[in-house]
């Protein structure tokens, strides 16, 4: 018979805090080529690497010949860890590349969501169509926060635009009744018809702006319409005051999607051709700023018409525009309304049917992408490094990770990238 002693000794895992301090004797009777040895590990909940230790043995009786001397204990850690992952980024690319899903919408209830608007209180906005409602997220997380204009009473409304007014007020365009509404930002609590349904002529409101005037331009699709309302801190609030744009002034067929320019002028997309009108700020002359179907726009459904930064190296902003059935957005030269760049190539990221957006302080984008689950997507352009911070498993408690940029062979001091 064969007698083999064995004891416990330490590696990366401590004795008394990973596992128990063990020791003991196994005997192999006559025949005998297998026994078991056993050290209990203890457990915690301290999120840490996988560490070992050893189990060592000696012959304390027979004649058997030892070949290995020592077994590895390793404890897998059983907590989640999180890692970072390395990036590389292309020095001045100016293309964009997707970064990530930002928003799962559906997930929060988020559903055909039309406008997007990124607030002065660090929170971004989505809007709704079904059920229609804004809802507020987290800027720096895509956290759901909640609901903040609802309209409880009529189900079947259906939201399109909405957008911040100079009062810090929602203001929502209901296509279903033909009006828009006004919510309080802060408490969600709504403060009634701000337009009332029909007035002036509206039907089917799809997207509304404020002027530097502060009253209130709505596109009234079904009537091929721009009409002008009162704003709220004006005699009259939400009074109706005028058509801007129509089909007898300036061609407008099916108005979609209104945004401001630097100057002051209207730019008003139109479903019906597939083009962008400008309405001049001044003398309200109406003239076709981006020609049909320039570039492949397609303007019908979008939503998504805004100025953001200068891609065309003039140093003027440009005009950014959600191109819905070719899965694209554009750019257009904010001076003369020809096609800058195509921004982003059509399904870049899985986008489908994108609508509204909002470009980022850093010049990022948020892209709302309807067609198929409902999401946000984020981009950027290549030459910003994207690095992936991963869990281990998902945590049942919410987990925040801090971080901060260091130099290597690159230097902020030299001008090779810049810290967040």
């Amino acid at each position: 018979s064969n007698t083999v002693d064995w004891m416990t000794s330490a590696g990366s895992a401590t004795a008394g805090v990973d596992y128990v301090a063990s020791s003991g004797q196994v005997a192999f009777a006559a025949g005998e080529a297998e026994k078991i040895v056993s050290v209990s590990i203890i457990g915690d909940t301290t999120e840490e690497e996988h560490e070992t230790f050893q189990v060592d043995i000696m012959l304390s009786q027979g004649s058997a010949a030892i070949v290995d001397a020592s077994g590895t204990g390793t404890i897998e850690n059983d907590e989640t860890s999180v890692s970072i992952g390395d990036s590389t980024a292309t020095e001045g690319a100016t293309d964009f590349q997707f970064i990530e899903t930002y928003i799962q919408s559906r997930a929060t209830g988020l559903n055909a969501t039309r406008s997007l608007h990124l607030s002065p209180d660090g929170f971004v906005y989505a809007g709704a169509s079904v059920p229609p409602s804004v809802r507020k997220y987290h800027y720096d997380t895509g956290a759901f926060v909640g609901l903040v204009a609802e309209d409880v009473n009529l189900a079947s409304s259906t939201y399109r635009g909405f957008v911040f007014g100079p009062d810090g007020d929602i203001y929502v365009a209901d296509v279903m009744y033909e009006r828009v509404l006004r919510f309080d930002a802060v408490t969600g609590v709504s403060k009634g018809e701000f337009v009332t349904s029909g007035l002036g002529g509206l039907d089917t409101p799809k997207d509304l702006a404020f002027g530097s005037d502060q009253n209130l331009y709505v596109a009234s699709a079904n009537s091929g319409e721009v009409l002008r309302y009162q704003g709220p801190f004006a005699a009259d609030p939400g009074a109706f005051m005028g058509v801007v744009a129509s089909a007898a002034n300036g061609g407008l067929g099916s108005p979609d999607a209104l945004t401001f320019g630097p100057g002051g002028d209207l730019y008003v997309s139109d479903g019906s051709t597939d083009s962008v009108l400008r309405v001049d700020g001044v003398s309200g002359v109406v003239d076709t700023f981006v020609q049909p179907a320039a570039g492949g726009y397609d303007a019908s459904s979008a939503g998504g018409l805004q100025f953001g930064p200068d891609r065309t190296g003039d140093g003027n902003p440009d005009l950014y525009a959600s191109s819905y059935n070719t899965d694209s957005l554009l750019v257009f030269d904010g001076v003369d309304g020809s096609l800058a760049q195509t921004l982003l190539p059509t399904g870049l990221g899985g986008l489908y049917r994108p609508t509204g957006f909002v470009v980022e302080p850093d010049g990022n984008l948020l892209v709302a992408s309807i067609g198929g689950p409902d999401k946000v997507l984020r981009f950027a352009e290549e030459s910003t490094a994207v690095f992936t911070v991963t869990l281990s498993k998902p945590s049942a408690f919410p987990v925040s990770v801090d971080y901060t940029t260091q130099d290597q062979t690159a230097t902020t001091a030299s001008g090779d990238y810049t810290t967040q």
